[in-house]
């Protein structure tokens, strides 16, 4: 990938991601100030990914937005075509 490339993005069902970032931040008691500030983000992409319904964000913010949740990223489960017989 070329330096100054833009970062692949994630995306999650439409809305799932919104909906369970919230929902975590919520469980652990953080505002959405909290959590931007855990997650080295600004307020305002935080809130885009809470509320977008197609939210999409870089590996990079990903892990750190997991990591201040608590959480770890979920890992999509592999086709059957590939598990091994």
């Amino acid at each position: 990938m070329p330096e100054n490339a833009p970062p692949k993005l994630s995306r999650a069902r439409t809305g799932d991601l919104a909906r369970r970032i919230a929902e975590r931040r919520r469980e652990i008691g953080l505002t959405r100030e909290d959590l931007a500030l855990r997650a080295g983000m600004h307020l305002e992409y935080l809130d885009y990914l809470e509320y977008s319904p197609t939210a999409a964000l870089a590996p990079g913010a990903l892990l750190r937005l997991a990591a201040a949740l608590e959480t770890v990223p979920e890992t999509p489960p592999k086709p059957a075509s590939l598990l091994p017989s």
